[in-house]
């Protein structure tokens, strides 16, 4: 029997890794706040509102939609995104070619671990995070749909989940959304919406 549990945890753990290496960690819970708010949390957060982040992408249009991508969510919410050059480094954004895969961007933890906390709403333990552009399909990107696939990534680095919207309408659609290719393709959304403010409100 126990022998049989094992297996089956086993599996369990492997496939979340799995989901991991693909962008689609399942969250651990989500929070619900009124009416037609639809985000979801990762259940960790940033060691405080002052968020130190460092552009690695080389410079040109990557590095710009970056610094883009960070003053949007330093426009809209109270959180300072603070551009540095030195330790210590919360989030880092990088560019790179990963082939053919089912995702344009992806966070991960220090090493390309699975980014995680040991307390609900505690502070990620594996910092700095890290978040990628897989130039095979970015290159392509127009220069608001880099920042759209950015800027979605630090917010998951900031501690925001998929937004659980339906994805039929524009209507109430956040940049949490999951896919680019809705989100901005037919939204035109590369900047964070209420239901992601609503979302950096509550985690800070």
């Amino acid at each position: 029997m126990m022998n049989l549990i094992r297996r089956q945890l086993a599996t369990v753990l492997t496939l979340v890794a799995a989901l991991a290496a693909l962008g689609t960690v399942p969250s651990p819970a989500s929070a619900q706040d009124g009416p037609g708010i639809q985000y979801q949390l990762h259940n960790c957060k940033m060691p405080s509102t002052t968020v130190r982040w460092s552009d690695q992408t080389g410079g040109g249009a990557y590095g710009q939609q970056a610094i883009e991508a960070a003053a949007s969510w330093d426009s809209a919410t109270p959180l300072t995104m603070q551009l540095v050059g030195a330790s210590p480094i919360h989030i880092i954004a990088d560019q790179s070619y990963w082939g053919k895969t089912d995702w344009a961007g992806l966070t991960q933890g220090a090493g390309g671990g699975i980014p995680s906390c040991t307390s609900v709403m505690g502070v990620w333990q594996n910092l700095p995070l890290k978040i990628m552009l897989n130039t095979y399909f970015t290159d392509d990107y127009p220069a608001n749909k880099k920042q759209s696939v950015f800027a979605h990534e630090m917010g998951h680095a900031l501690g925001i989940f998929h937004q659980s919207h339906p994805g039929t309408t524009c209507g109430g659609l956040g940049l949490m959304y999951y896919t680019v290719a809705f989100r901005y393709d037919v939204c035109g959304q590369f900047l964070p919406q209420t239901d992601d403010v609503a979302a950096i409100h509550y985690i800070y």
